[in-house]
């Protein structure tokens, strides 16, 4: 059971980080993989599904990686960011 302000998402908290930071949201990368990162990913700039995710979720998303259990993710974070990440 998750037990949450009913203002409170993933998407407004991903806007509550850039703004303390002084950048849009839109200049952030997200990831998910459950219905409630549907928020988030709308609010981001780069929205991430794991494949395991619900259709809903992976239709959403601008890039689909791997599971949770490889290195999809950190690959594809790599790439986007133009780093070689270690293993």
């Amino acid at each position: 059971m998750e037990v949450t302000r009913s203002a409170t998402d993933k998407g407004r908290a991903l806007a509550f980080i850039a703004a303390s930071r002084g950048i849009s949201a839109r200049e952030m990368v997200a990831a998910g993989d459950g219905e409630n990162d549907i928020p988030m990913l709308d609010a981001c700039g780069l929205p991430i599904a794991m494949g395991h995710s619900p259709q809903s979720l992976r239709q959403l998303a601008e890039l689909v990686v791997g599971s949770n259990d490889d290195d999809s993710l950190t690959d594809a974070l790599g790439r986007i960011f133009g780093a070689a990440l270690p293993r």
